[in-house]
Parts: C-alpha cells; sequence; structure tokens
C-alpha cells in the first residue's frame, strides 16, 4: 500500500521552488540575477560535473570526455586572460566550445556515415556562430537554461514529478515575462544598473520586451540553479564525498561558502568573476546532449 501511494504521489518541493522563483524574478528581477549566481552557482556547477561527467551518462567519458575537457580547459584559460586584462576575442572561447561540441558528437558516432554527418553539421552551424559570434553567445546565454532543464526532465526517474515540474516551468515563465511589470532598466542597485543589464540581455528591443526578457532569464537561470544544486538527474545514486573524494569535496565546500561571504562584501565584482570562471560548464551541458545525439542516431550493431 505504501508502495502504490509513493508511485503516484508528487514531490512538491520543486514546483514550490520553481514558484519562488518567478515570484522573486516578477518582483526584484535585478535582485535575482546578481544573487543567484552567488549563492547557487558553485552547487549548481558541482551537479553539473557529477551529473553530466562523473556520472557518465550513456557512456560518455574516456578519450571523449579527455577532448572535450581539453578543449574547455582552454576556453577557461581565455577567460582567466582577459580577467587579467589580455584582449582575447569572443571567438576563441567560441571556437574551443565548437571544439567540445564536436569531439563530443564524432565520439558518440557509431558509424563513419553518422560521423561524416555530424562533421559535416558542426562545421557548418561552428561556421554560422563564428560569423556572428557574439549573438551565439548570448543566444546560448538564454538557451542553456532550456538546455539544462530538458536534460534534467529526461533523466529524471520520477515521470509524474517530471511533469508536474515541466508544466509549472512553463506557468512560471508565462507569468514572469507576460503577467508582470516589474521594470528592469529604470532600477538599480547599487552600481548594479538594469539598463545595463537589459542593454546585455536584450540588446536592441523595445523596453517593455527587454525587461519581459531580462525578468524570463532570471526565472530560468533560478530554475536552472536550483534544480541542478538541489535533485540531481534520476536522483542522488550517491553522496559528494563518493563522487568527488575527500580533497574534491573538501574544495567544493570551501567554493560554496568562500563565495557567498566574497558576494556579501563585493557582490556585483564576485558575480562577474564566477560567470566568467564558470563558462565552460554550459558548453559540457552541450557537449553531453552532442554525444548522446549522436550516439542514438547511429544504427547500433546486430
Amino acid at each position: 500500500m505504501r508502495a502504490a501511494v509513493a508511485e503516484r504521489s508528487v514531490d512538491l518541493r520543486l514546483p514550490a521552488a520553481i514558484a519562488g522563483a518567478a515570484l522573486l524574478a516578477s518582483s526584484s528581477p535585478l535582485w535575482a540575477v546578481l544573487s543567484g549566481p552567488i549563492l547557487f552557482g558553485v552547487p549548481h556547477v558541482v551537479g553539473d560535473v557529477r551529473a553530466l561527467w562523473l556520472r557518465r551518462p550513456g557512456g560518455f567519458g574516456g578519450s571523449v570526455a579527455l577532448c572535450v575537457g581539453l578543449a574547455l580547459l582552454a576556453m577557461t584559460g581565455l577567460r582567466v586572460a582577459t580577467l587579467s586584462g589580455a584582449g582575447i576575442p569572443v571567438e576563441a572561447e567560441l571556437a574551443c566550445g565548437v571544439a567540445a561540441v564536436g569531439c563530443a558528437a564524432l565520439g558518440g558516432a557509431r558509424d563513419r556515415r553518422t560521423r561524416r554527418v555530424w562533421t559535416l553539421g558542426v562545421a557548418f552551424l561552428g561556421g554560422c556562430a563564428l560569423m556572428a559570434a557574439r549573438e551565439t553567445l548570448l543566444v546560448l546565454a538564454h538557451a542553456h537554461n532550456l538546455a539544462a532543464l530538458a536534460l534534467w526532465m529526461a533523466w529524471s526517474r520520477d515521470r509524474r514529478t517530471s511533469r508536474v515540474v515541466g508544466a509549472c516551468y512553463v506557468l512560471g515563465a508565462l507569468s514572469v515575462t507576460c503577467l508582470s511589470s516589474a521594470g528592469v532598466a529604470d532600477r538599480a542597485i547599487g552600481a548594479f544598473d538594469g539598463a545595463r543589464m537589459v542593454s546585455e540581455l536584450a540588446p536592441g528591443l523595445e523596453p517593455a520586451l527587454g525587461d519581459a526578457l531580462v525578468r524570463g532569464f532570471a526565472f530560468a537561470q533560478l530554475v536552472h540553479y536550483g534544480i541542478w544544486s538541489w535533485q540531481l538527474p534520476g536522483g542522488a545514486r550517491a553522496n559528494l564525498r563518493e563522487d568527488l573524494g575527500a580533497i574534491g569535496l573538501g574544495v567544493c565546500v570551501l567554493a560554496c561558502i568562500g563565495v557567498p561571504l566574497c558576494g556579501v562584501v563585493a557582490p556585483i565584482e564576485t558575480r562577474s568573476i564566477y560567470l566568467q570562471l564558470a563558462i565552460a560548464h554550459g558548453w559540457i551541458e552541450l557537449s553531453v546532449i552532442a554525444f548522446l545525439l549522436a550516439r542514438s542516431s547511429a544504427p547500433r550493431a546486430p
């Protein structure tokens, strides 16, 4: 009887968290954009690494993960150089991301024909992306939150809760973008300027549409960070120490405590540095998606 009740029950913690994210993004979008990375950025990156790297979804690992990792390590190095004052073009960073996705797709392909198709596809899309690098990075900034949610829903063991989370997400996004009238461009939190955020996340759009897009980004980012910090896809099959080891766990604990503490002293700078250094995590998600799509599109050997 208890098992039957458990199968019919829905975990309401995640829908409640989505409702909270919608409320914050609707009423205080700047606070949501500023505080999300500081409070939940490091835990969600840890969740990404555990679910997408250490647990090798679909067989993603070995030499494929090594090549992807080297490309993303180079991307992170470029961001560190940028923070140090070097004038690194965004095309160089984007090329590293395209290389990571290409390595993952080729590694996932099971036969020569599929490998050729993915090579041409990645080369074409990568070339288009490099010709419009800044626009591509802007699109990815918005889209990777949706990609992360889609991965989580696809791998969730609790299908009933997954469907409820999806429905709540749609309702939350609609309420944040369409029903809320909270302005962004005319607000500021100290030196954290709402007009600048609109120009970065919604350049060239009408004020009302730009405000709505920033609110939508704030909501999507909070949900992305919150879910991957709180509940990994498929449930937590191992604890942090088992996944990361004692040293890795210690480093993560220090980072999870240190970043919010730095955020209390210098929130704008802390948010900026975190986003600069964590840029590669979004490309891990895209690389794993490319790997799984290439693997599923290739015929299996009889």
